[in-house]
């Protein structure tokens, strides 16, 4: 096709590049997208919660040390709490987005080309902000990999106390989760198990494994290429697409979650906490 549409100059397609560059520039280039869609699902979370806290200011409910009665506090102050986590993580996101948008393109091998090429111009075609100076550095670094999957990581953190929060206060009696996040039991009908949080908790770990699999993969490894490398990126495709998931989902239970600002204060006196 590209050869019917420009002629022969489309066999120049493959001049002063290497499977090397081109590998290392596609997985940026995907890994950028993933950044800022996963960045952007943050920004629904936070906007669910601040919708939310702002909605609970004077809903009085039991808060919680050692998961013990402590001291009374708000629903609003609980979802703010978690609205400000969420912001960090956002932070972290597009931190790393910077350092991923820079691109390889121009490294070959792994020490550069003789064809007299713009490296600058390629970024800037691509949409990348920046080039990646050295060659080597270029085709073999991936440790934007790891620091997108940390700032995965620490998202499944957050979401995985928010779901744990919003499954006890289910449990207490004080939120009712929408019947989209939360199931039935197979045998005992009196039950509405809070199934999609519980997943969302789980993410945690699986974010958390695959950031520890790809720093053991990434360990030892020498300059330049080496086809351990293959191995690095399905960990955070898989990072990226179960955090993203897992965070829209927190957003629409938090979006659909009914307080009950009634058994919230009632419970809220408990254990001494207004002694």
């Amino acid at each position: 096709a590209v050869f019917a549409d420009v002629g022969p100059a489309g066999g120049r397609m493959h001049t002063a590049r290497s499977r090397n560059d081109e590998v290392a520039a596609c997985i940026r280039y995907r890994f950028r997208e993933d950044l800022l869609d996963a960045a952007e699902a943050t920004l629904d979370l936070r906007g669910a919660l601040l919708d939310a806290a702002a909605a609970e200011t004077e809903t009085v409910v039991p808060g919680f040390t050692h998961r013990q009665h402590a001291q009374p506090t708000t629903v609003g102050h609980l979802l703010a709490s978690y609205a400000g986590a969420v912001a960090r993580d956002t932070d972290r996101l597009l931190a790393a987005y910077e350092r991923t948008n820079r691109s390889p393109l121009g490294a070959a091998a792994f020490a550069g080309t003789t064809f007299d090429v713009d490296r600058g111009r390629t970024a800037d075609l691509l949409g990348f902000h920046d080039t990646i100076e050295n060659a080597a550095d270029a085709v073999t670094a991936r440790d934007f990999l790891i620091e997108g999957c940390g700032a995965f990581a620490a998202l499944s953190a957050t979401l995985s106390g928010l779901s744990t929060d919003l499954i006890e206060g289910a449990k207490d009696g004080h939120v009712d989760l929408d019947d989209a996040y939360a199931s039935t039991s197979s045998i005992m009908p009196q039950k509405k198990n809070p199934d999609s949080l519980e997943l969302v908790r789980a993410v945690a770990g699986d974010a958390v494994g695959d950031l520890t699999g790809l720093l053991t993969t990434l360990k030892g490894l020498p300059r330049a290429y080496n086809r351990d490398l293959q191995r690095a990126t399905p960990h955070a495709w898989d990072a990226v697409d179960i955090t993203t998931e897992a965070t829209e989902v927190a957003a629409g239970a938090v979006a659909t979650a009914d307080w009950d600002a009634a058994a919230c204060a009632a419970d809220a006196g408990a254990g001494f906490s207004t002694a």
